[in-house]
């Protein structure tokens, strides 16, 4: 090989010696400078991102003092407002404890006949809270009574019931029809509380 080398003229030597050199450099670049260009723009892409992370964290963190403030706030509220209706007005107020009234009734196997809203007094209440009333007529049992009371007064949002009215039902006995025992016309009056009307 060397006595093919001393062949060769001296611009040929020198070309050989300057390829060689631009294959090792090339090679040196392409080993060691590409992957560290490389993992520079890579972890800069990533630095950049963490910086954006890193500020989104710290606006939330400034603003932590404000939230639990609100949390709080709206913690206390939602304790308390679980023991009136939700409507805000009496007239939608007055329909949300009928709807309330005829599930229960409904569940406990009773008959609503008819409902009516009641005007109630408003005195002696605390600011922003009204009390809304409905007059249930319905037909049940005994039992289906005991039920439906104790259903209502355990409810939440807290409901009361301010007047009731209970009397046996007289059923007329036809030959075809079979009287029922127990049954009774019942009238009460339900009342709730509303927040804000």
């Amino acid at each position: 090989m060397r006595e093919q080398l001393e062949k060769l003229n001296e611009i040929q030597q020198k070309n050989l010696a300057l390829g060689l050199l631009i294959g090792a450099v090339l090679l040196v670049v392409m080993l060691v400078v590409v992957p560290v260009v490389s993992a520079y723009f890579t972890n800069s892409d990533e630095a950049a991102s963490l910086t954006e992370r890193l500020q989104t964290l710290r606006d939330v963190a400034a603003t932590k003092a404000d939230l639990l403030n609100k949390m709080r706030r709206l913690q206390r509220d939602s304790r308390s407002t679980q023991f009136y209706l939700k409507s805000k007005a009496a007239n939608i107020g007055s329909s949300e404890l009928t709807g309330i009234i005829r599930r229960v009734v409904r569940k406990h196997r009773g008959d609503v006949q008819s409902t009516r809203d009641i005007k109630v007094k408003q005195k002696g209440l605390a600011d922003n809270v009204n009390k809304v009333a409905v007059q249930v007529v319905l037909r049940g049992n005994v039992n289906t009574l005991q039920a439906i009371l104790y259903d209502l007064e355990m409810n939440k949002p807290f409901l009361f019931i301010d007047r009731t009215y209970v009397r046996a039902r007289t059923v007329r006995r036809s030959r075809k029809k079979k009287s029922v025992e127990g049954e009774l016309d019942i009238q009460i009056v339900v009342a709730g509380f509303i927040r804000g009307g």
